[in-house]
């Protein structure tokens, strides 16, 4: 079976969902889907059925890079995280995913929006998008 015939409701998906432009690339055991969301709850919607198609996100052999499309009504967090010598930011909103940046306590992010795992998606720079456990983040 090819990856594109096992994520095919997850690829049907991201084209429901006009994320644009969209990239679907396989190779090498590896499928490749990055673009740019609408809003918020389209990108929830395709890491939900993801973790739906591969709980807790354990095959690795998908990468999901997505990002929002700016909004101007972002809130603003510090991180809170005393007891630990950072917070890791990931790719996807688990821990098996791959961070894409690391906060130390006190740092601010912007918050784009939460998932249902008690996750937020967060905004570190104009560069760096991703997911932080809710509980590290102080409004």
């Amino acid at each position: 079976m090819t990856l594109t015939s096992k994520y095919t409701a997850l690829i049907d998906l991201v084209h429901s969902l006009q994320i644009d432009p969209l990239d679907i690339k396989e190779g090498d055991s590896h499928l490749r889907i990055s673009g740019v969301a609408p809003s918020v709850d389209a990108k929830n919607k395709v890491w939900d059925l993801y973790n739906r198609i591969d709980p807790n996100y354990l095959s690795e052999d998908l990468s999901l890079e997505l990002t929002v499309r700016n909004s101007d009504s972002l809130n603003e967090a510090s991180v809170n995280c005393v007891d630990e010598p950072f917070v890791a930011v990931r790719l996807g909103p688990g821990v098996n995913q791959a961070v894409v940046a690391e906060l130390a306590h006190g740092d601010r992010v912007q918050i784009l929006g939460l998932t249902n795992q008690n996750w937020c998606l967060i905004k570190v720079n104009e560069q760096i998008e991703g997911y932080c456990y809710i509980d590290y983040l102080s409004l």
